[in-house]
């Protein structure tokens, strides 16, 4: 047995990921990889958006380090509606401490798919400062009432308004729609979409 059968790295997770969610999802949808977020930089490993809502997704593969993960939730917190962890059997009682809200997906390596051990709930943490921020300001600008907008304006916007602008923003930075996922999605397929998708800040 190969090794990477039984310590499945990250673009194997991801592909298994797209590929359930592609399964299991009739409406449309877009999907981000490797996308830049917050003041912070932090990078998300996948994000899907879909009937106006963002599912994000972090991703610890078999070797990951798990130390990073509660600054990480912190960010996507302030962002997403739903965040979810993905990983695999040894760092499930990593997880116990995690919030409640967020969902634990465990890939199996006997199966090689995906189990949602725990869904998300909606997340009510959303920060409105963090997602204009997380915005670049020409397409807050040509996507808004305020032609001339400046950061110092984000009392103009409520939120509601402020994550309509973020889920327009991250949608048009996909790497794929539910249309391009009508055959199975190989994790070599991942190596070739990986560059980091910046949001821009300026």
């Amino acid at each position: 047995m190969k090794d990477i059968d039984t310590h499945p790295n990250e673009n194997i997770i991801k592909a298994a990921l797209i590929n359930n969610y592609a399964h299991i999802n009739s409406k449309p949808f877009v999907v981000c990889n490797e996308l830049t977020i917050s003041e912070e930089y932090k990078i998300v490993d996948l994000v899907f958006c879909k009937d106006h809502l963002s599912y994000a997704y972090e991703i610890k593969a078999w070797n990951d380090d798990m130390r990073r993960l509660p600054s990480q939730l912190d960010v996507y917190c302030k962002l997403f509606d739903y965040v979810y962890v993905a990983t695999t059997t040894n760092h499930l009682n990593q997880l116990q401490s995690i919030p409640d809200f967020v969902g634990i997906v465990l890939y199996s390596t006997k199966t090689k798919k995906i189990l949602y051990k725990r869904q998300a709930k909606r997340n009510h943490l959303i920060d409105k400062q963090e997602l204009l921020m997380s915005i670049p300001i020409l397409f807050i600008r040509n996507n808004s009432l305020h032609p001339k907008y400046t950061r110092s304006d984000n009392n103009l916007f409520s939120l509601s308004q402020a994550h309509k602008l973020f889920i327009e923003h991250i949608s048009s930075k996909c790497r794929w729609t539910n249309n391009d996922l009508k055959t199975i999605l190989h994790y070599e397929d991942i190596l070739m979409n990986t560059d980091y998708i910046s949001l821009d800040y300026r």
